[in-house]
Formats: C-alpha cells, sequence, structure tokens
C-alpha cells in the first residue's frame, strides 16, 4: 500500500469554499510540475533508446542533437527580439516619465502586475453566480479529478525513473554517456533561455502599462486643465443677462412724435371751421 501524502490524503469535506480553492490552486500547480518532470524524463528515455537500438546511436543521437540546436536557435533569436522590444519599451517609458514629471517618476516607481495567463481556481469559481453549497460540490470534483491525475503523473514518473536507471547503466557500460550529457546539457540551456524569455516578456509588458498609465494621467490632466472653470459665467448667468441688456441699443421713439404732431392738426383744423 503506497504511503499517505500530505497533499493528496487530506479531507475535503470539512473544509470551507476558500480552503477547497487553495487547494486546488496548489493541486492543478504541482501537476502541471510532475507533467513538466514526466516530458523531460520521457525524452531521455527516448534518446536512450536510440543510442541502445541504433548500435553505436550516433545517427539516433545526432538527429536528436541537431533538433535541440535548432530549438536553441530559435529561443535565441526569440529572445533577442524581445529584448529589442524591451529596450525600445524602456525609452518610450523615459520619455513619458519626463513629459509627466514627479507623477511620471511614480508610476515608475510601482511595481507592475502582469495578469497571468492561466486562469485560476479561485478566478473561476468567484466569477460564477452559484450558492456556496453547489460550489462546495463541483470543487470537492474537481480536487478528486486532480488528485486521481497527479497519482497517475507519479505512477508514470517512477516506471520511467525505473526504466531510464536501466538505460542509462547500459549507456554507460557501452561508452556512450557522452551523447546523453550533450543532451542534458543542450535541455538545460533551452530552459534557461526559456526563462530569460520569460523575465523579457514580462519586463516589457511592465514597461507598456507603466506607459500607458502615465499616458492617460497626461490626457486626463490636459482635459481638466482645457475645462472651463466651476464659477464662471454662463450665458444663463445674471450678470451675463445684464450684459446683453446693456449691449441693446435704445428703441427710437420717432413713432410717439409722428403720433402728437397728427393730434395738433386735426385740433387747428376744428379751429378754422368753428371760425
Amino acid at each position: 500500500k503506497p504511503e499517505a501524502s500530505a497533499v493528496l490524503d487530506r479531507p475535503s469535506s470539512s473544509e470551507s469554499v476558500s480552503s477547497q480553492i487553495n487547494r486546488l490552486d496548489e493541486l492543478e500547480s504541482l501537476a502541471r510540475a510532475l507533467s513538466s518532470c514526466l516530458d523531460n524524463l520521457a525524452e531521455e528515455v527516448s534518446v536512450c533508446h536510440g543510442l541502445l537500438l541504433m548500435g553505436n546511436g550516433a545517427s539516433a543521437l545526432a538527429t536528436h542533437v541537431r533538433s535541440l540546436k535548432g530549438n536553441k536557435e530559435g529561443k535565441a533569436d526569440e529572445l533577442s527580439r524581445l529584448l529589442e522590444a524591451w529596450e525600445n519599451s524602456e525609452d518610450e517609458l523615459a520619455y513619458w516619465v519626463r513629459e509627466a514629471g514627479d507623477e511620471g517618476k511614480k508610476i515608475a516607481q510601482q511595481m507592475a502586475v502582469i495578469p497571468n495567463l492561466e486562469e485560476s481556481a479561485k478566478q473561476r469559481f468567484l466569477g460564477e453566480d452559484q450558492d456556496e453549497e453547489a460550489q462546495h460540490r463541483q470543487l470537492i470534483a474537481q480536487i478528486a479529478a486532480s488528485e486521481n491525475k497527479i497519482r497517475k503523473l507519479r505512477v508514470a514518473i517512477t516506471d520511467l525513473s525505473e526504466e531510464n536507471t536501466r538505460d542509462l547503466a547500459e549507456v554507460e557500460r557501452r561508452g556512450l554517456s557522452g551523447g546523453i550529457n550533450l543532451v542534458r546539457g543542450l535541455k538545460d540551456e533551452i530552459r534557461e533561455l526559456e526563462f530569460q524569455i520569460s523575465e523579457a516578456r514580462s519586463g516589457e509588458a511592465g514597461c507598456r502599462a507603466k506607459t500607458s498609465m502615465i499616458q492617460a494621467k497626461i490626457a486626463s490632466e490636459k482635459k481638466r486643465s482645457e475645462a472651463p472653470p466651476i464659477g464662471g459665467e454662463s450665458e444663463e448667468s445674471p450678470l451675463a443677462e445684464e450684459r446683453m441688456e446693456a449691449s441693446i441699443p435704445a428703441v427710437p421713439t420717432t413713432v410717439n412724435a409722428s403720433q402728437s404732431n397728427d393730434k395738433e392738426e386735426e385740433e387747428e383744423e376744428e379751429e378754422e371751421e368753428e371760425e
């Protein structure tokens, strides 16, 4: 009977939903790490088989080494492009920091938070509109599935490790261990390049995020400065109405004058008639 595992053999029915979500994240991270380990181990077993089945193994080893070197060159080219893009993003960020002054410096000194592309269990379940009991049942089912996957990965790794140990002993006996060391060295260099690629990608994304924040800050301040003051005069204000009335010219009184002249003429005619 296998020994109890501190990660797998834990009761889940009595845990809260938040504890179950954290546990599911741990299990998924462990499964990804074990899967990567199994892939690397399977590749080494494949190389050993090629060396042992092909006599001296020169052809199989040469093919695999060429493949690894091609992969390494591709990673190196990708890293070079990312480093150039990162440098350009840093130059652009420095320009906008100078434009924004102290506020830009504060933003540039902040830690850039790059969102993880892999959706975590917490993000999945917090975004769902379910009651606690339904989430509890769903989490128990997913935890059980993750634990089952991890157990299968551990069994596969154990079997491959035993097979790899036997093959390495035979490779060593035939004097072909140099080929295995060469493959391991290339794999280590590729892993280092992948790590540097990840760092460069994160750094470039962080610079772009900070640049966007500074540009938004400058645009907001520019919009605020161009807006009219809160206490300014509007067209409907009393002061504006007074100024508008003062600017309208007075209406001439020619009509009243003409009316008084007509009345005087009528009175004169009446006096003549009476005489």
